[in-house]
């Protein structure tokens, strides 16, 4: 299931994929992204190369991403 916090920036993305909307959904996942830093590095912050690469990830996955099946924190 789909966490409330995410939903409308998940569903506002889905609807039209504009920069803002990329931004803002980039932004409601930062803690999620922060947390998979930890959990692989040890440390909440990465170069910008890192979370860059991170960032496209995440706008990526979101087109496959079925909220049905799982929570977005996975």
């Amino acid at each position: 299931m789909l966490e409330k916090e995410f939903e409308p920036h998940y569903t506002a993305y889905k609807a039209d994929p504009s920069p803002t909307n990329a931004s803002a959904l980039l932004k409601a996942v930062d803690p999620v992204m922060r947390s998979a830093f930890r959990t692989y590095t040890g440390q909440d912050a990465v170069g910008p190369k890192v979370r860059s690469k991170a960032k496209q990830i995440v706008l990526d996955s979101v087109d496959s991403y079925d909220p049905t099946r799982a929570k977005l924190r996975t």
